[in-house]
């Protein structure tokens, strides 16, 4: 690869509900000005995962499994592992679909999960999918008060984020080209265009695993 088209291997992982997750692999073009410096490959990195924020939106039922009762997610909480200053950069985004981000049994696990970032970023013995499910099963699973509303839900649309687009049964559809995003219209395809576009041109693949209808 030329020093003219330094491209991020940026790789992740979105997770939902009973084990599912995404995994979705960018090859974004580095900047020429943070090229050769991880500072500034990592503020470019952090403003570029606010810009795609809605692409990796999913899960109408888009719940954590952690016992009896599911809840609606609202948030997301990412955790990024990265390795600028490699010759090839490379990066990860984990990124867990919440019903809250406060002191419940989902801002728990994530805790519990940054304290095990550097140990997989440094090549510990388990994948991090391993390392989730173990963190879940650590857990109490007592009931936890979260209230709705305030944020969207996490797999409504991703331009007008309407809650009806979100609830069970409502049916999305996916951009043709990058095979994630998903709309509730063409109206609301077209208006977000000018900020997906972005996204859609540096997706190389997008693979389902254990996804519980067809994507």
């Amino acid at each position: 690869m030329s020093s003219e088209d330094l491209k991020l291997i940026l790789t992740v992982f979105t997770y939902g509900p009973h084990q599912s997750r995404a995994e979705i692999e960018l090859r974004p073009s580095i900047p020429k000005s943070a090229r050769g410096n991880p500072a500034k490959i990592n503020a470019w990195l952090q403003g570029m995962s606010l810009t795609m924020a809605a692409d990796f939106k999913e899960y109408s039922i888009s719940y954590l499994d952690l016992g009896p009762v599911d809840k609606p997610a609202r948030e997301s909480k990412y955790n990024v592992a990265s390795w600028t200053h490699l010759a090839q950069p490379r990066a990860v985004f984990y990124i867990h679909h919440l019903c809250a981000a406060g002191n419940n049994r989902c801002h728990n696990i994530i805790k519990l999960q940054d304290a095990k970032m550097s140990t997989i970023a440094g090549g510990g013995s388990r994948n991090p999918h391993e390392e989730l499910l173990a963190m879940m099963g650590s857990l109490s699973t007592d009931e936890d008060e979260v209230p709705e509303g305030g944020f969207p839900l996490a797999s409504s649309c991703a331009n007008c984020n309407d809650e009806k687009t979100g609830k069970k049964g409502f049916k999305l559809f996916r951009c043709g080209s990058c095979k994630l995003t998903r709309y509730c219209c063409p109206g609301c395809q077209k208006q977000d265009w000018a900020r997906h576009k972005k996204t859609c041109k540096i997706v190389e693949s997008v693979k389902w695993v254990n996804w519980p209808t067809k994507a």
